[in-house]
């Protein structure tokens, strides 16, 4: 697939990052959003802005409950400052989302296009699924750190949801923050499969690396 314009994880994926943990960066939860938006020193103008809303006008406008989005939201940022605390749902945050990154196009004098159709499902889909098959089991056996999150396999039922009916790069982003957050080991032989993966989708050199670590986990 075509080239990404990104080194590492871009998107609804990656704002997750921002909010990550206890979320102590000054200033309001849309300041954060817009810092997002406005990307990292070397994005194309306009790049991070784009693909943050054409993910978040997805799983916005996808069959995914809103409660299936406010689950992949809190796995994926470690129980970052979650939609509870912002007092709406996760639709309304997709929402706001879009605004931000819809107002910050504008600035730049670019319009803020629609997402391009999800297309039909194809073999990407098959596999990331089964990545997430793989790990179902460790998924649904939270360690110390991650007692505190959501029943995992709600977790794994929405990544798949996303997979399956929104769309299979988003839902692989996905996947792998929310192998980071809840720590899952893996084998060398599931991180050159994600390898492969990240080529096809045309992902950054840093992007799949995120995940390494998770190789010398016991």
């Amino acid at each position: 697939m075509e080239q990404r314009l990104f080194t590492t994880d871009f998107g609804f994926s990656d704002l997750t990052r921002w909010f990550y943990g206890p979320w102590h960066i000054d200033g309001t939860a849309l300041d954060t959003v817009t810092a997002a938006a406005t990307g990292r020193l070397g994005d194309p103008p306009g790049s991070a802005a784009s693909a943050l809303r054409s993910d978040s006008v997805r799983l916005l406008e996808s069959p995914l409950t809103t409660e299936d989005i406010a689950t992949l939201w809190r796995a994926a940022s470690n129980q970052g400052r979650g939609t509870t605390y912002f007092g709406i749902d996760a639709r309304d945050w997709l929402r706001q989302i879009i605004t931000v990154c819809g107002e910050q196009l504008r600035h730049l004098g670019m319009d803020a296009e629609r997402p391009l159709p999800r297309s039909e499902p194809k073999k990407s889909a098959e596999q990331v699924l089964r990545e997430i098959l793989c790990v179902r089991d460790k998924l649904t056996s939270p360690t110390d750190s991650t007692r505190h999150m959501d029943p995992t396999g709600a977790v794994a039922e929405a990544l798949e949801g996303v997979v399956s009916t929104v769309d299979d790069d988003l839902g692989f982003r996905l996947f792998l923050r929310v192998l980071n957050t809840y720590r899952i080991p893996l084998s060398q032989d599931q991180y050159t499969r994600f390898q492969r993966l990240g080529e096809y989708f045309g992902y950054g050199e840093f992007h799949v690396h995120d995940v390494e670590w998770l190789t010398r986990q016991p």
